[in-house]
């Protein structure tokens, strides 16, 4: 894993709401965090806690296998709850 941290949590929908709030407190929790949302520029503050951006529109097949395709590529795995 690019990282060394052992879980590797997708929070979807996190530009706002509930889901920026779910990142937050992984963060917190020290996980290793992507954060999916179809505007990147909303989670620059997510960026800066050390959350890792990508874009994903979950309405969007080709956008969603892109973001597996990516997070397993760096990260090798997202972690089962």
């Amino acid at each position: 894993m690019a990282n060394g941290k052992s879980k590797v949590a997708l929070i979807t929908g996190a530009s706002s709401g509930m889901g920026k709030e779910m990142a937050k407190s992984l963060l917190k929790d020290g996980l290793t965090v992507v954060v999916a949302a179809r505007s990147v520029e909303k989670m620059a503050n997510l960026r800066e806690l050390g959350a890792h951006p990508l874009r994903m529109d979950i309405t969007d097949e080709a956008s969603i296998q892109a973001a597996v395709n990516e997070i397993l590529d760096t990260y090798g795995k997202v972690s089962p709850r």
